[in-house]
């Protein structure tokens, strides 16, 4: 804490620096430094963009050996296209997962934030119920496996409705091609970027419902904002030529960190300048008003995640990296079998000079008829192939084992199970073996998803400042109600600490504002998706707990086997355990004590054999279940009649 004066201010670029400088002053030198930052960071991405597209050709069954084998036809005359093998697109199909996990929050900075993180994650959970994230996840997951990286951005919309009112965060899934990602950046993340672009196309209608009164007010009209583009017509992975004019316009949001302090924002605080035609409609100084106060909160609203990271790079692997050779060597061998097989291009004759009648030749044609000299039938004769269609369907098979173990769960992927293993102990290790692979590749999309939480509780404190009514409807399994409607009252001014200024000890000079704080919470990603596809294990495990009774001697065992399943709602049940057998003394009595040490153990074991004696007569009264949880207060309310 600085006590002899206030901090230094951050100064402007150009006074320390003379290499290219972040100019954000005017609405002009936003636009030309956008403009530039833009084109170098589309120059710097062409080699990954490459990648991308050979990725996507490979999927969409677009292969090098196609045009290899079509090009030897066209030469020999033939129209015939090879077929090839749809490893890829298997391979990338087979592994989505459009099952979102479960958040979960817990209070960080002490014990009492626990019943406001569970309102914090209640507002998280409402906001991915209100999107529909389960059905933008599936898009993601494709890019993920496809591409190796996928993004999600959240934002404030005010045209969207929260019940009654108007304004709601909204969440979608971005592609990839649509950001360019300051290319200083490597594998430190995408919140280390100083600027992100985000370019994008609108309908003209919609862009004129939007910015019409921006439009006016710096006297632009639609043909004006249409002139520019930002990218090609065509988007990069189009696999059909677009129309050389339609009626869309491309926006481009160049967000970015301020580099100095100024009178709009302080150095480091997220900004945005919206931009279409080389002109600045709309113009954002600090993003996070609120909770971007002393440093809090500088994210970008754009989350980052992949599957196989490259540790050399900002851009990851995609799941098809490791096979396209495979894949080419396998179409070959395929293409050869068909080739051979229908063009009879696996045998050879043997012809004595003049054993074909004058004018005639030999073709491989089915069912041709050849006209030899009188008595040469002896004269033409089948040497056999050389090399038969049999061996090329080996060899690609051969092949495309080699595909499926850089895959490492392909068969049980597609629900294949070993003829060798029958047995119902012996397949479901097999389906544990397959899901621990599929954990290794999850480790790094489920933390993604944790950002994503995080980004979520920051957008709903620092938007959802009124009271408004959250609703979140049962959920139904194989059509059993699991849980009931639940509404939340939720206020983000509930969750803020008023900090008083700070004054200089010797001058009384303030040397840090009076600002609100807002405690962090643990994000973390329940085994949510594990329970989906491991019900009857996970029950009869939570079978196996109900018949147990808790007791203070094995409570604090039966909390960490509870901990290992990471259910849902487990804390309330470890929370209910831990009042229950747990021996308190009340604070008031714990202050007046803390001079005798001797005192307070002799008061701690009084306590401990009380519990002990209510343990007993909860027995005697056939208390022999798991602790009630009715009555736990859990902070969202069932529906009573609110306004969805």
């Amino acid at each position: 804490m600085a006590i002899f004066g206030k901090k230094k201010k951050t100064p402007r670029p150009a006074e320390f620096s003379k290499l290219r400088t972040y100019d954000y002053s005017t609405p002009e030198a936003r636009v030309a430094t956008a403009e530039w930052l833009f084109t170098d960071a589309k120059t710097q991405r062409a080699v990954v963009e490459q990648e991308w597209e050979l990725y996507n050709d490979y999927y969409n069954f677009i292969r090098n050996v196609t045009d290899e084998v079509r090009d030897f036809a066209r030469e020999k005359g033939i129209q015939w296209d090879a077929a090839v093998i749809p490893d890829p697109w298997i391979m990338v199909e087979s592994q989505i997962d459009p099952k979102v996990p479960e958040p979960e929050f817990r209070g960080r900075d002490d014990d009492m934030d626990s019943q406001k993180a569970k309102e914090r994650e209640f507002a998280v959970k409402y906001i991915l119920d209100a999107n529909r994230i389960e059905d933008k996840n599936t898009s993601n997951e494709r890019r993920l496996k496809k591409l190796g990286d996928a993004f999600w951005k959240a934002y404030w919309d005010p045209e969207m409705m929260c019940g009654i009112r108007e304004g709601n965060i909204k969440v979608i899934d971005v592609p990839p091609e649509d950001l360019y990602i300051d290319p200083s950046v490597m594998n430190d993340g995408i919140q280390s970027a100083q600027f992100i672009d985000y370019v994008y196309r609108v309908h003209k209608v919609e862009f004129w419902r939007r910015y019409h009164r921006d439009l006016e007010k710096l006297g632009l009209d639609l043909d004006q904002i249409a002139a520019g583009d930002y990218q090609s017509q065509g988007g990069l992975f189009d696999l059909q030529t677009q129309a050389s004019e339609d009626d869309t316009i491309q926006v481009l949001e160049h967000w970015f960190k301020h580099p100095a302090d100024s009178k709009e924002a302080p150095a480091g605080a997220v900004g945005c300048s919206i931009q279409a035609g080389g002109r600045e409609i709309r113009y954002i100084p600090m993003y996070w008003t609120k909770t971007g106060q002393q440093g809090q909160n500088n994210l970008f609203p754009f989350v980052h995640y992949w599957c196989v990271r490259d540790e050399n790079r900002f851009y990851n692997k995609s799941e098809l990296y490791p096979i396209l050779g495979l894949v080419d060597a396998a179409d070959r061998a395929l293409a050869t079998a068909q080739f051979n097989d229908a063009m009879m291009g696996n045998d050879i004759i043997l012809q004595e000079e003049d054993a074909l009648a004058e004018g005639e030749t030999l073709t491989n044609e089915p069912g041709a008829v050849v006209t030899l000299r009188k008595n040469a039938m002896g004269k033409v004769q089948r040497l056999g192939g050389l090399h038969t269609a049999g061996q090329s369907l080996n060899l690609m098979n051969a092949y495309m084992e080699q595909i499926q173990r850089a895959n490492r769960n392909y068969d049980q992927n597609l629900g294949k199970e070993t003829t060798k293993v029958t047995t119902a102990s012996g397949l479901l290790q097999i389906r544990s073996d397959a899901d621990s692979q599929n954990e290794l590749k999850k480790a790094d999309r489920n933390r993604g998803f944790e950002r994503l939480f995080e980004l979520l509780d920051w957008l709903a404190l620092e938007f959802f400042d009124d009271d408004r009514t959250l609703f979140l409807g049962g959920k139904k399994e194989d059509g059993v109600e699991k849980t009931e409607p639940q509404t939340l009252t939720y206020n983000s001014d509930r969750f803020g600490i008023a900090v008083p200024p700070v004054q200089d000890a010797i001058t009384r000079e303030v040397v840090r504002e009076a600002y609100t704080y807002f405690p962090r919470v643990d994000v973390t990603v329940t085994a949510g998706d594990g329970v989906a596809r491991s019900k009857a294990a996970t029950l009869e495990v939570l079978d196996k707990l109900a018949a147990i009774q808790p007791n203070q001697q094995n409570y604090k065992i039966l909390s960490a086997m509870l901990d290992i399943l990471d259910i849902p709602q487990k804390q309330e049940i470890q929370k209910a355990w831990e009042e229950q057998f747990h021996p308190t003394i009340p604070a008031e009595l714990q202050q007046a004590l803390a001079g005798d040490p001797e005192l307070m153990q002799v008061v701690m074991e009084l306590a401990a054999e009380n519990q002990v004696g209510a343990e007993a007569q909860g027995q005697v009264q056939g208390a022999g279940q798991m602790p009630d949880l009715s009555s736990s207060q859990m902070v969202p309310q069932p529906m009573g009649g609110e306004i969805r």
